[in-house]
């Protein structure tokens, strides 16, 4: 399963599941949330960067 980086996880209660099908959640879950990261990292740095070009003019 691919997630886009602006895709929201439709959050829905988790009840007891299987170690196996639990732990595939929690992989998807986790690689949601480095993309959030990634992608706010990425902003920053481009907002860091137009502003040092900003400056450079």
């Amino acid at each position: 399963m691919i997630i886009e980086a602006n895709e929201v996880l439709e959050e829905t209660p988790i009840g007891l599941v299987d170690g196996k099908k639990r732990q595939r959640i929690q992989q998807i879950q986790r690689a949601h949330q480095n993309t959030r990261s990634s992608s706010s990292i990425n902003n920053e740095i481009s907002t860091t960067a137009n502003k040092q070009a900003d400056r450079m003019q």
